[in-house]
């Protein structure tokens, strides 16, 4: 039989019968979907329970009786005794109430010392009703909050870092869809992992971090299924799987049960969860491993923005380097490069396709590239010219960020590329990592946007030229 009809059929709440469960006196069996069933045997020990616990038999009795270390007749027997003490300690104090009352004593004139040497009491109950058979609700609630948030971010880092060094997806410019798909697959990752960790270790990263751990109602881990259902309920009836409004519904409803309600959460109606400890070093822990995944997500976006190529590179890998860095920062203009440095495709600006991009003019040397340069000549011709200065950026950080003296990433190639884009029509010349870079722009006829940080058509005849080359 189920938990709800074993509770219907003895009587007794849910929590005493998971409290007497975890004290080894039932052990129901398992069906092949991981829920316990009770069969009748369980129902009669239950029913044996609630007799002896309400004839104010201690637990301690009960269990040496269960497991057969006392014979029940001598524990009644040490129990009658018991009682006809405590009956004659009523009897007592009924005595002396009667006559106190009788006597009409007053508080500020009582002489206590009289009245107690004949009195000893004990309050006893006729019912069942214990309420102390439970096993204890852990409540921590913002130990257990940030312990989930730790487990979230943590799951959260893990697929940005497979976006990134595996797929060389940008994470901050994936649009609605793209974060559609990774909010979808970190919660996949949560349903995958969370229940691994659980049957495990008894634990995840951030619940260890905080002291706690999760068991089953015998103080074992759970098993994968056990894990992978609480896990799903917690997504679901404490998270709201994270959707907006329904989370913050679900996360006060999930506080005020934990805090003012008796029963227990509904993703913990077959766990545990315990607290080990409450020491101080655990927030010391905790901020130093929200530093630790900001650190290893850094490191990722740093490497998955670095040159596949590096050191002396051919014009093929260069073209290469120029198509990961375009596509990174999606600034492909749906324009890439063959190996032999010839566009693929027209580059689309503003406002019309240009047939062909500028043309590339390569520097080798023994096969390896040293040097390139492209020139832009435009006369009369009406659209936006900040394309050509993405292309100058891409080139810098293809070539000059693939030089060894850049090192992983060169903080320096980032701030000139930067200064580029800013400053998209201004001339410039410096040398970075043994690599010459020099800029020369002219245009008249134009005017200048600084809200678009563009070129306008303006008055009269217009003509733009723009000369970007880099050479070791």
């Amino acid at each position: 039989m189920t938990i709800k009809e074993i509770e219907a059929r003895s009587g007794m709440t849910r929590a005493n019968i998971r409290f007497y469960e975890t004290e080894g006196l039932l052990s129901p069996k398992r069906n092949e979907n991981g829920y316990r069933d009770y069969s009748e045997e369980d129902l009669n020990i239950l029913m044996r329970i609630k007799l002896l616990r309400t004839l104010n038999i201690s637990l301690e009795e009960i269990k040496a009786i269960h497991n057969k270390e006392h014979e029940l007749e001598e524990v009644l027997e040490k129990h009658v005794k018991e009682l006809e003490t405590e009956k004659e300690h009523i009897e007592q104090s009924q005595n002396v109430c009667r006559i106190m009352r009788d006597n009409r004593v007053q508080y500020e004139t009582l002489d206590a010392r009289y009245y107690l040497d004949t009195m000893e009491a004990k309050d006893t109950k006729a019912v069942y009703d214990k309420k102390e058979d439970v096993i204890p609700k852990l409540r921590a609630p913002w130990r257990r909050y940030f312990a989930r948030t730790l487990d979230l971010a943590i799951y959260s880092t893990i697929w940005n870092i497979i976006l990134t060094l595996v797929f060389r997806v940008n994470i901050f410019n994936m649009g609605n869809a793209g974060d559609l798909l990774s909010f979808i697959f970190i919660h996949v990752l949560v349903l995958l992992i969370e229940p691994l960790l659980l049957s495990k270790f008894g634990t995840t990263i951030g619940k260890a971090i905080f002291g706690l751990y999760v068991t089953d109602f015998g103080r074992d881990k759970l098993s994968y299924r056990e894990a992978s259902y609480r896990t799903i309920m917690v997504l679901w009836k404490g998270l709201g799987f994270n959707l907006p409004i329904y989370a913050y519904i679900r996360l006060w409803k999930s506080y005020f049960t934990l805090m003012h309600d008796t029963a227990a959460l509904e993703w913990e109606d077959e766990s545990v969860i315990v607290l080990r400890d409450k020491k101080k070093w655990r927030i010391f822990a905790y901020a130093g491993m929200r530093l630790v995944l900001v650190a290893v997500l850094q490191l990722s976006l740093i490497i998955a923005a670095t040159p596949k190529n590096r050191g002396d590179i051919t014009v093929a890998e260069f073209c290469e380097n120029y198509n990961q860095l375009a596509s990174y920062y999606d600034l492909e203009l749906r324009k890439q490069f063959d190996s032999e440095g010839n566009w693929t495709d027209p580059l689309d600006t503003y406002f019309a396709d240009v047939e062909g991009g500028p043309e590339f003019v390569f520097i080798e040397e023994n096969g390896k590239m040293t040097g390139m340069s492209f020139t832009v000549e435009n006369d009369n011709d009406y659209y936006s010219f900040s394309d050509y200065n993405n292309i100058a950026a891409i080139s810098t950080m293809a070539f000059v960020g693939a030089q060894e003296d850049a090192g992983l990433i060169s903080v320096r190639v980032v701030e000139r590329v930067i200064d580029i884009m800013n400053n998209p029509y201004e001339d410039f010349e410096y040398t970075e990592c043994g690599v010459k870079v020099k800029c020369h722009i002219e245009y008249r006829g134009y005017s200048y946007s600084d809200t678009y940080n563009m070129l306008w058509n303006g008055m009269g005849e217009q003509s733009f030229y723009m000369k970007f080359s880099m050479e070791k």
